[in-house]
């Protein structure tokens, strides 16, 4: 009887221990690898709405500066692009500006805003560091 309950006891620890590591190893693999750093300019892939989606009309310019929307914060940007002008409905790399320094993360998303209408978007792909 001594014997069964410590081989009971043995596999509970051994489960026990299994269990430990799995979370363990479960924790360490979702950590981001990306760190949300306090910054005020980065790089970004901008996509502008086409107008029959809600976009705009006309092109924009390089060191346009419109509202730039991320989940937990509004600022106002300037945007430059490497091309003169984006139509609505294209695709570009840009450098954003911000007016502030906020906490950005590669990979965040943003929205562009002109009054209340959501005219673009774009991913944030490298962060310049504020030193």
């Amino acid at each position: 009887m001594k014997k069964k309950k410590l081989i009971i006891l043995l596999s509970v620890i051994i489960v026990i221990a299994a269990m430990g590591l799995f979370i363990y190893f479960n924790i360490n693999i979702e950590t981001p690898t990306n760190p949300i750093v306090m910054a005020n300019k980065y790089d970004a892939e901008i996509i502008m709405y086409a107008s029959d989606s809600g976009g705009r009309k006309y092109p924009i310019y390089d060191g346009y500066n419109p509202k730039i929307d991320f989940s937990s914060t509004s600022v106002i940007g300037v945007i430059n692009f490497d091309q003169e002008s984006i139509s609505p409905g294209e695709t570009a790399n840009a450098v954003v500006t911000l007016e502030s320094s906020i906490d950005l993360q590669v990979g965040m998303e943003f929205f562009i805003i002109e009054g209340t209408i959501e005219v673009g978007k774009g991913t944030v792909k490298n962060i310049y560091n504020n030193k």
